[in-house]
């Protein structure tokens, strides 16, 4: 049996269980993916606090605005930086 601070890596069981509520009216920064440089690991889906980023068929993320709260966790973790925090729109209609 593995002590628990040997454990490495994310384990998640249930990403549904996970967020629910639209925050996307208080965002500042608002994440952006690059898929050319995605390279497909699903980082950010595992990473993501809202459960905000689904994958997409060919396994690209693509982010639900309605649920992302901004925190920038993804852009934080993706390893070929292919996601960029940027302003929230000014003009909101």
């Amino acid at each position: 049996m593995t002590e628990e601070n040997e454990v490495k890596g994310l384990y998640l069981l249930d990403s549904s269980k996970f967020g629910g509520r639209y925050v996307a009216n208080w965002r500042v920064l608002r994440p952006s993916i690059d898929c050319d440089k995605c390279a497909a690991c699903q980082l950010c889906i595992g990473y993501c606090p809202e459960a905000a980023i689904s994958a997409r068929q060919d396994r690209k993320p693509e982010i639900d605005y309605r649920y992302c709260k901004g925190c920038g966790i993804c852009a934080n973790e993706c390893p070929q930086k292919a996601i960029d925090m940027n302003r929230e729109s000014e003009a909101k209609k």
